[in-house]
């Protein structure tokens, strides 16, 4: 909206990433029961204001829960330095820059789960 206001619920996604102009970043922990999980669920509604210059990563764990060869996943971690890492991009530009991230460290060109990237930049 023309406030910078985000509305979203979260049915059992991973946490978006908050970035601030100045570089703070926090993962936005608003969980509720997974979607699907028990008919009578309720979910809530959260609010985000937008400051200009902010970002939201949004995810799903198959970017973070890509693991390499040994086992070791990708994390959130290493996901949130990869995404400060491309900050100053295009929205378009930061999601091959952190898909690229992800497939360095699993070295394999494709995921066994879904790996969906979604950015809002606040402009």
């Amino acid at each position: 909206t023309t406030n910078r206001t985000f509305v979203f619920s979260n049915a059992g996604h991973n946490p978006p990433l908050l970035i601030k102009p100045d570089g703070e970043q926090r993962f936005v922990e608003y969980g509720d029961t997974p979607l699907g999980m028990f008919a009578d669920a309720r979910y809530h509604q959260h609010f985000i204001r937008f400051e200009k210059g902010q970002v939201m990563v949004l995810y799903t764990d198959g970017i973070t829960e890509a693991a390499n060869e040994s086992g070791d996943e990708y994390g959130t971690e290493r996901f949130a330095k990869r995404v400060l890492e491309c900050i100053d991009l295009p929205a378009k530009q930061m999601i091959d820059f952190i898909r690229k991230g992800v497939a360095d460290f699993t070295e394999r060109k494709f995921l066994d789960d879904d790996g969906t990237i979604f950015i809002v930049k606040a402009t």
